[in-house]
């Protein structure tokens, strides 16, 4: 296995030639600003060269740093020696749901020599809940990562590559086949909890309407001090710690305001009877829990590693964003090639079962074993 990257601004181009298709079998990732919807000239260039079936991605946000802030898009060619590679995309809305929409994608992609797959989806349109279990109905064994695209904190325009071009409110994926492959993740937050813990009242799926009896946009406004207008922009600082009745903790991102019912729509399930706490994060927690995340994921030489950053990380990171990232690089090899990507959730099995995580650092190593 190999990686070549490359990348495209609307202001120079191409930073090089684009790497040509030889007789391996080949994935092209591709991530790029939420306004190349508008723009798709340089993935028309992928798809002429590489095949629409071979081209996966989603939007993100590149701003971690005044060079990165220009690049509008960032590809990464991988070459498999021993490995195939299958691909599968979903309209969210003619399935029937999130959940619907992963299990067409889980039994496109599913074959007996399945290792593992991962998954992207339209960040505004998804509930990554559902997407996880969708998967889980119809794959078994099969590791199971990704992430929830984002556009840089405008909540208007996410989007993922459906044959090689940018779409709203799809699910995409690509599996990778063969007894050859292995696939490292690890998932890290660095929040704290704050705030007093409250009860779950009245919630429906990802949306939240009340806790203990109150209004949930009341208790947010009280911390927050906003109207509901920026009310989502600002609490991406300040997300949601959920514990189910087992136990488990999960982090939750506000992604949107309903004025007219008072509900507040998280990028995940919020259940009912569970228990919340707002949380807070100061820079050098992130920043450690990003390196924490990628030395967890870490498989050793010859790897490609996708990071998935949630949002709201950017948010309490401000202008030391860009250490997140130089963190995480240098907890790796200096021959790992590093994919970036702000996500407004990321897909991560963790230590156990695939869930979905909000505002954490999620990390995806994948690496081609040697043998006949």
């Amino acid at each position: 296995m190999d990686v070549q990257q490359v990348s495209w601004t609307s202001i120079s181009g191409w930073s090089g030639a684009i790497p040509a298709p030889d007789a391996r079998e080949s994935l092209v990732l591709a991530f790029g600003a939420s306004e190349l919807i508008d723009a798709p000239a340089p993935f028309h260039d992928l798809v002429d060269l590489w095949g629409a079936e071979r081209v996966v991605g989603c939007s993100t946000p590149f701003a971690t740093s005044a060079d990165d802030a220009r690049v509008a898009l960032m590809v990464s060619i991988i070459r498999f020696d021993r490995t195939r590679v299958v691909t599968a995309h979903a309209d969210i809305q003619r399935a029937g749901g999130s959940r619907r929409a992963a299990r067409r994608v889980g039994n496109l992609l599913s074959e007996p020599s399945l290792q593992c797959a991962v998954m992207l989806a339209d960040g505004l349109m998804a509930d990554g809940s559902q997407l996880s279990v969708g998967m889980r109905d119809v794959t078994d064994g099969v590791v199971l990562s990704g992430g929830l695209a984002a556009d840089d904190n405008r909540f208007t325009n996410t989007w993922t590559l459906v044959d090689g071009l940018p779409r709203t409110g799809w699910v995409s994926a690509f599996g990778l086949v063969g007894e050859h492959i292995e696939m490292g993740s690890a998932s890290m937050s660095g929040w704290e909890s704050f705030s007093q813990e409250r009860v779950v009242t009245r919630s429906h799926g990802n949306v939240l309407y009340e806790l203990n009896g109150r209004p949930a946009i009341e208790i947010y406004q009280n911390y927050l001090g906003h109207s509901v207008g920026g009310m989502a922009d600002s609490a991406l600082g300040f997300p949601l710690a959920l514990r189910d009745l087992d136990g488990r903790t999960t982090v939750r991102s506000l992604v949107g305001v309903n004025a007219r019912d008072q509900g507040l729509r998280f990028a995940g399930d919020v259940a009912q009877g569970s228990t919340a706490r707002l949380m807070c994060a100061s820079s050098d927690d992130l920043i450690h829990s990003a390196q924490l995340a990628a030395k967890r994921a870490d498989l050793g030489p010859a790897q490609i590693a996708l990071a998935c950053s949630g949002t709201g990380r950017r948010r309490v990171l401000g202008e030391r964003a860009e250490e997140e990232w130089v963190a995480v690089r240098g907890a790796f090899s200096p021959d790992t090639a590093v994919v970036g990507l702000s996500t407004m959730g990321e897909l991560s099995p963790g230590d156990g079962e695939t869930e979905l995580h909000n505002q954490t650092m999620s990390i995806t190593t994948i690496r081609e074993l040697a043998g006949v």
